[in-house]
């Protein structure tokens, strides 16, 4: 076992950082089957990042919230338990997110649901820098990219006629 800072890497690090990308690679399957859909029919915001890019973007930061949670998980205290079940309610809208926008083509109920993901990743960063500030840290680059969806995802809904 290496040490990373205050942080042991166990096997139990690798399972918090895959789970993460599991939902993600999951949600990509939605994505793939109805990307003719979104490039034939989704009004593009003119500051969109180039598709090959969305996808490592997303493996990191997928990266950088399982290593928070293991974070919070190791400090094995009381007050782990709430900011991990904040954790893994973002995770769920996280995970829904793709499927509400591409499977299902509802613009306005994934933007809902940005919504609701932005205000619980913002909590969850909250009470993982309670219990542990980097943990809280790591999840950063995350709320800059959701802030960012949100608006790509805002642009969507409101120059799109679906």
């Amino acid at each position: 076992m290496a040490l990373i800072g205050k942080m042991t890497f166990t096997w139990l690090c690798l399972c918090f950082i895959i789970v993460p990308n599991l939902g993600g690679w999951f949600g990509g399957i939605a994505v793939s089957r109805n990307r003719a859909w979104y490039f034939k029919n989704v009004v593009h915001s003119p500051a969109s990042p180039p598709n090959w890019l969305i996808g490592p973007i997303w493996t990191i930061l997928y990266c950088l919230m399982g290593v928070a949670s293991y974070l919070v998980w190791e400090e094995r205290k009381w007050k782990s338990w709430i900011p991990l079940l904040v954790y893994l309610g973002q995770l769920l809208l996280n995970w829904g997110w793709p499927w509400l926008f591409f499977e299902l083509r509802n613009l306005t109920m994934a933007l809902v649901d940005l919504i609701l993901l932005d205000i619980t990743v913002a909590v969850c960063i909250v009470l993982f820098g309670i219990v542990r500030l980097m943990a809280g840290a790591l999840l950063v680059p995350y709320m800059i990219w959701l802030i960012y969806a949100s608006y790509l995802n805002f642009y969507a809904y409101s120059h799109t006629k679906v």
